[in-house]
């Protein structure tokens, strides 16, 4: 069962976690749970910062989206009643490989023990393969009853390489002939990892340098 929300804005938080990703002091040679820590952590402390109560491993405090295996991450908006929350937000992690397309949609898209799926969700997914991503996506946008929004980001890992060097990024429900936007990766003589939009090469090569003299 789905419920109704449009105050998550998907366009502005992809674009704060591509413009602030240097910020989460990753480098190339980091463990990909150290990347699963941070990244989840990124998005807990944007919850907070929009006014949302942020909770790891969470259960279900909203009543209606109790469950047994826990979402990674969850946004909640207190209702008018001082005790009564309302979940506006999952976030969900995972790993995918060839013919797990379907294990991976049942971990993200888990409904609650009373059928309710939470409003929205962001998806961050690790692959091999782009193909393999793009496949997954496509699964879910015919075959699996999705959230009113969803935001699905496709790390793509190279094959000799621990790090991602590419995201693609998609909303869903999406049309058939949607081309995904895709986000890139900067490594630089250190090795930190900072990301920046395919379609806006120009602007970000103009700003790297006053970017990291924040750091």
């Amino acid at each position: 069962m789905k419920e109704s929300c449009s105050e998550v804005d998907f366009e502005d938080i992809l674009e704060r976690f591509v413009r602030c990703y240097h910020q989460l002091n990753l480098f190339i040679y980091d463990k990909r749970q150290k990347f699963y820590i941070r990244e989840v952590d990124f998005f807990a402390r944007l919850g907070e910062s929009l006014g949302y109560l942020t909770f790891f491993h969470d259960r279900g405090l909203d009543l209606r989206y109790q469950r047994e295996v826990p979402m990674d991450l969850a946004w909640y908006a207190r209702k008018q009643e001082a005790e009564h929350f309302r979940i506006v937000l999952r976030i969900e992690t995972g790993k995918l490989f060839l013919k797990s397309y379907n294990k991976l949609a049942n971990k993200i898209l888990a409904s609650s023990k009373s059928g309710h799926v939470p409003p929205n969700l962001i998806a961050i997914v690790h692959s091999e393969q782009e193909n393999t991503a793009w496949e997954f996506i496509k699964l879910l946008n015919r075959n699996y009853a999705m959230p009113t929004k969803s935001l699905i980001l496709c790390k793509i890992f190279n094959f000799d390489k621990n790090f991602f060097h590419k995201i693609l990024c998609w909303q869903l429900p999406f049309e058939e002939s949607t081309v995904p936007r895709t986000v890139l990766t900067d490594t630089g003589i250190t090795g930190l990892i900072s990301l920046y939009f395919k379609d806006q090469l120009g602007y970000y090569k103009l700003n790297l340098n006053s970017s990291l003299k924040e750091l």
